[in-house]
């Protein structure tokens, strides 16, 4: 059973989520990638309803200019405003121990937002935070171009608006907007630092079936030498980004996580 939410940022715009409600003092906030929503595809209700059974409260949520919630240009700034809110949400309604599921750029916002990087990550209780899983997580520095996304005349439009527009396929919005910088976010994530300053155990789960998880394996890989000791780092052979084949493993090593 679930329920619809909804809190704010601190930016004042409304973020819809869906809550699966347990008798615990525990939840699992579930964090979707860029141009996603709190659905990810089917992927992210399969988890909850599962992880609910084993008695954890679960938080799925659309960032601002996603699925359900306020329009709104996207960021990686704006997106890590949105978890902290989303943790904000948690404990105000008493929870006391937080568990962060990321997948592909959400894990990111999960990473960067228990960096304690800006005054915004101080405004909520992270000590709360216990551990992260991170599923096909973007875990450093990407280098994309919008050139490599857009012909000329595509990008001369990105260029005057300040935006690019992608076209989503889902119930609730048909484009995402995101600002022109995020590549340049993205391309000056500083993994060492983020890293040596993450101070909770993290799973990391990736595939290796095509070349973006090939990619983000990788960095990951190479995030694993810069976690706390009792992080992990699981591969599920034949996996791609999106996971959607490989559902029961995702759960297994979860459930296994969280038990250890």
């Amino acid at each position: 059973m679930s329920l619809q939410i909804s809190f704010k940022n601190s930016r004042g715009l409304t973020l819809v989520g869906t809550l699966w409600q347990a008798s615990s003092d525990c939840i699992i906030i579930m964090v979707h990638g860029s141009d996603g929503n709190k659905l990810a595809n089917g992927l992210f209700p399969k988890i909850a309803l599962a992880l609910q059974e084993e008695n954890y409260n679960v938080l799925t949520f659309d960032f601002s200019g996603h699925g359900e919630s306020d329009d709104d240009i996207f960021s990686l700034k704006k997106s890590i405003d949105d978890l902290l809110s989303a943790i904000e949400y948690a404990t105000s309604h008493g929870y006391k121990k937080i568990i962060l599921f990321g997948h592909s750029f959400g894990a990111l916002t999960c990473l960067e937002a228990l960096a304690l990087r800006s005054e915004a990550s101080r405004r909520v209780r992270l000590s709360s935070i216990k551990t992260m899983i991170l599923l096909g997580g973007m875990t450093g520095p990407v280098h994309w171009k919008w050139e490599d996304f857009c012909s000329p005349d595509e990008l001369k439009i990105i260029q005057n608006n300040g935006y690019a527009i992608t076209e989503v396929n889902d119930d609730f919005r048909k484009i995402v907007k995101s600002d022109i910088g995020i590549l340049d976010e993205l391309a000056q994530v500083d993994q060492e630092k983020i890293m040596s300053t993450i101070n909770c155990p993290v799973l990391l789960i990736h595939g290796d079936a095509d070349q973006l998880e090939s990619g983000f394996l990788e960095l990951s890989k190479k995030a694993l030498l810069l976690l706390p000791k009792e992080s992990e780092l699981k591969i599920i052979p034949g996996a791609s980004h999106t996971f959607l084949d490989k559902i029961a493993e995702i759960i297994t090593l979860t459930k296994t996580w969280l038990k250890t």
